[in-house]
C-alpha cells in the first residue's frame, strides 16, 4: 500500500514536469503571432506595392480615323507619376506628340491598361491629328504592376495602381521603348524594353523577412506537435512539411514545369494529363498527407484541436503566397485544403480502428 501511495504522490511531480517542458511555446503564444503575421502581409499586400518587373506585354493601337502605318515605329514612350494617375510622353517630336488619357480595367484574365491616343502629326503641311485607342495587356500570372490582384472592383484596383504610381522614383522615370509592327489593322508590339525603374531594396527585404516569419512559426508549431510523436512519424511530418514549403515558394514557371513532367508520366491518356490540375491535386494531397501523419501520432488531441490547427495552417500558407512573386491567395484553395485535411483525418482514423480490432482479435 505505502508503494502504490508513494507512487501516486510522485505522479504529481512528473505530470507537472512535462507540463513545463511544453511552456516554452504555447497554443496561445503561437496563435499571437500567427495573428499578428496575418496583419503585417495584409498591410504588407496593401502598401508595399512597386513597379518592380515589367515583363513583355500585349500592345495593341487601334486607329479609329487614320490609317494606322501614320504612327511612326519605333516609339519611344515616356511614363510618369502624376497626382491624378499617369502621363504618357513621346521623347522624340519629329514624329509629333501623343498624349494618352490613361484608364485602369481589370478582369479575372487579364490587366488592361488602356487610353484615348491623341496624335499630331508634325511632318505634315498642317497639323492632323489621329484618334486611336493604347491598350496594354497584361497577363495576371506575369504582370507588371506587381500585387495588382484582377478581378477586384475598378475602384480598388484604381487606389492601388495609385499607390504604385507614387512609389516610383520621381527622378527615375519609367522609358518604354516600343518596336511595333502591322497586324491586321493593329500594331501588336514586337519588343518591349523598359528602363528607369525605382528599386526599393528594404520593400524586398521585408518582404523575404515576413514570408521567414511565417515559415518559423509554422515550423515551430510542427516541431511542438511531433515531439510526442514516434520517431518515424516526426520524420514522415517532416517530410510532408518539406513538400508543403517547396509547393508553396515555387514559381508559376516551375508549377509549369512540374505539370510538364506529370503529363510526360501518364503518356497513355494525354486528354487526362492536359487537364490535370497540378494545383489543386497538390493542395489536396499534402493536406491529406499531413492530416493522417498528425492523426496517426497526436489522436490524443482530439478531432476537434486538429481540425482547427490544420484549418489555420490552410489559411496561413495561403496567406504566405501574397508575399511570393507570381502568386496569388485564393480562399478556393482553403476549401480544397480542408477537404484534404478531412481526407486525411478519416484515413487515420481508419487505419486506427484497423490496429485497435487487430490488437483486441
Amino acid at each position: 500500500m505505502s508503494l502504490i501511495r508513494n507512487t501516486r504522490a510522485g505522479s504529481a511531480p512528473l505530470r507537472q514536469t512535462r507540463r513545463s517542458r511544453g511552456a516554452p511555446i504555447t497554443p496561445l503564444a503561437l496563435m499571437l503571432v500567427m495573428l499578428a503575421l496575418v496583419v503585417f502581409t495584409v498591410l504588407a499586400n496593401t502598401s508595399a506595392v512597386r513597379f518592380d518587373r515589367v515583363a513583355p506585354a500585349l500592345i495593341t493601337i487601334e486607329a479609329e480615323h487614320a490609317p494606322i502605318d501614320v504612327l511612326p515605329t519605333p516609339i519611344r514612350l515616356l511614363l510618369e507619376p502624376e497626382p491624378d494617375g499617369l502621363r504618357l510622353s513621346q521623347s522624340d517630336d519629329r514624329w509629333g506628340r501623343i498624349r494618352w488619357e490613361p484608364q485602369l480595367t481589370s478582369d479575372v484574365d487579364r490587366l488592361q491598361v488602356s487610353g484615348r491616343v491623341s496624335v499630331e502629326d508634325a511632318g505634315a503641311n498642317q497639323a492632323i491629328r489621329h484618334q486611336a485607342r493604347l491598350v496594354l495587356v497584361q497577363p495576371t500570372d506575369n504582370r507588371p504592376l506587381r500585387r495588382l490582384i484582377a478581378g477586384w472592383p475598378e475602384s480598388v484596383a484604381q487606389h492601388q495602381f495609385d499607390r504604385i504610381i507614387r512609389i516610383m522614383d520621381p527622378e527615375r522615370p519609367l522609358w518604354i521603348d516600343l518596336i511595333l509592327t502591322p497586324s491586321s489593322g493593329t500594331l501588336v508590339l514586337h519588343r518591349l524594353t523598359v528602363d528607369g525603374l525605382a528599386t526599393r531594396l528594404w520593400v524586398e527585404a521585408a518582404r523575404w523577412i515576413l514570408l521567414a516569419c511565417w515559415i518559423g512559426s509554422i515550423l515551430a508549431i510542427l516541431w511542438h506537435l511531433s515531439r510526442p510523436m514516434p520517431r518515424p512519424l516526426q520524420l514522415s511530418l517532416w517530410l510532408v512539411a518539406s513538400a508543403l514549403f517547396i509547393g508553396l515558394l515555387a514559381s508559376p514557371e516551375q508549377l509549369a514545369t512540374l505539370k510538364d513532367l506529370l503529363a510526360a508520366l501518364l503518356p497513355t491518356d494525354t486528354e487526362a494529363a492536359a487537364s490535370l490540375d497540378v494545383n489543386l491535386l497538390g493542395h489536396f494531397a499534402l493536406f491529406a498527407a499531413l492530416a493522417l501523419v498528425l492523426f496517426l501520432g497526436r489522436a490524443d488531441l482530439g478531432w476537434l484541436r486538429l481540425a482547427l490547427v490544420l484549418a489555420a495552417m490552410a489559411s496561413a500558407t495561403e496567406l504566405m503566397q501574397l508575399l511570393v512573386d507570381g502568386r496569388q491567395a485564393d480562399p478556393f484553395d482553403v476549401l480544397v485544403d480542408l477537404v484534404g485535411a478531412a481526407t486525411g483525418m478519416l484515413a487515420g482514423w481508419f487505419i486506427l480502428q484497423i490496429g485497435w480490432l487487430h490488437r483486441t482479435g
